[in-house]
């Protein structure tokens, strides 16, 4: 009904890896300001289904991982496609999350930006917390100091919390805990 296709079972790894290399490789010369130029989404099924790929996303990451990458190719397919909205933020901070992966921490740094720049842009608090989960504890946590992405992890707690978002601040409080853990930081 919002005019997506999207199948019960994904197509192999492979293809969607190659579409997900291509997006990135054509969004790593662009800088925030050309990226914030691209056209914004007006298209009222794809808003919603963005949003509902948004949550998908989020419940394929605890239990069925093998559809993640579907759903991010989709989300940044629908991005490239039909413009820019709220919950492309959270399709380019998992793109940055997934290349971690492949060890393109380049590229991923640079996306991640490109998630910042536009949930700034677009003052999507309610993506926040899934944002800051993605790049703080992927590409910030694996090329910056990683006790500096405590506190970001913390703000997305927070107003994961302020905006309702229960089940993204108890993941931002569990990632919180152990990368605490991690840096020896003081539990008590």
């Amino acid at each position: 009904k919002l005019g997506v296709n999207c199948q019960y079972q994904p197509p192999d790894k492979s293809i969607i890896t190659k579409d997900l290399m291509n997006m990135t490789k054509a969004l790593e010369d662009l800088s925030g300001t050309e990226f914030l130029n691209h056209k914004m989404m007006d298209n009222d099924k794809m808003i919603a289904a963005m949003k509902f790929l948004r949550l998908l996303n989020f419940y394929a990451f605890f239990s069925k991982q093998e559809h993640l990458f579907f759903i991010i190719n989709q989300m940044m397919n629908l991005t490239l496609t039909y413009g820019l909205c709220r919950e492309s933020c959270t399709a380019l901070a998992n793109l940055s999350f997934i290349l971690c992966e492949f060890g393109d921490f380049k590229a991923s740094e640079h996306i991640g930006q490109l998630a910042m720049v536009l949930l700034k842009k677009f003052k999507a608090q309610e993506c926040l917390p899934q944002v800051y989960l993605a790049i703080f504890s992927g590409v910030q946590s694996w090329t910056k100091i990683p006790r500096r992405c405590l506190e970001p992890i913390l703000h997305g707690y927070e107003v994961a919390m302020q905006t309702g978002d229960v089940h993204h601040a108890m993941t931002c409080a569990y990632t919180y805990g152990m990368s605490s853990f991690v840096v020896g930081q003081s539990l008590a």
